[in-house]
């Protein structure tokens, strides 16, 4: 099941990559705070080691996200807020790299253009009511159906997966 539910992951955030452009204001912000509500996996301490691996999302997993959804500059932080500790460690974590100025060959996370004064917002992200009964099978088979026999339709289909809002 570990390789099908990276593959339903990454079909999810195919969706979430068309649909981020189109959001009204979520170009102007620099930190994001994701709060992902179209979980493919239980958020409890049930999870098997690699689903909880896969269910996590790192800091780059969603910088990389905004980098290919708005490219680069500017460069902007998401941070997955169910993975967060929210320690004072964090927030120092948090603080230090919204003061840090890096180099471009030091910038692995492509934030050497982050504004670090610039505008924070909560992107909330739901599942469609297309995307509610939609096992992890047939989330990836559909999509790969879509994308070997009715090219067409693959872009409409990812779009319609994802709901996503902006709270500022």
């Amino acid at each position: 099941e570990s390789y099908l539910a990276w593959q339903a992951r990454w079909v999810r955030d195919q969706s979430v990559l068309l649909n981020l452009p189109d959001l009204e204001g979520a170009a102007d912000v620099s930190l994001f705070y994701v709060d992902d509500r179209y979980d493919l996996y239980r958020r409890d301490n049930s999870l098997d080691p690699v689903s909880a691996a896969i269910s996590r999302r790192y800091f780059q997993d969603w910088t990389i996200v905004l980098r290919q959804a708005y490219g680069s500059p500017p460069g902007r932080i998401g941070l997955d807020v169910y993975h967060l500790e929210p320690t004072a460690a964090y927030y120092q974590w948090v603080l230090s790299l919204r003061q840090q100025t890096l180099a471009p060959d030091e910038d692995v996370f492509f934030l050497a253009n982050y504004d670090p004064d610039g505008a924070e917002g909560v992107l909330i992200i739901e599942p469609t009511d297309t995307a509610v009964g939609m096992s992890k099978l047939g989330l990836t088979r559909r999509y790969w159906q879509y994308r070997l026999f009715q090219p067409a339709e693959r872009e409409p289909f990812l779009r319609s997966l994802t709901a996503l809002r902006l709270e500022r």
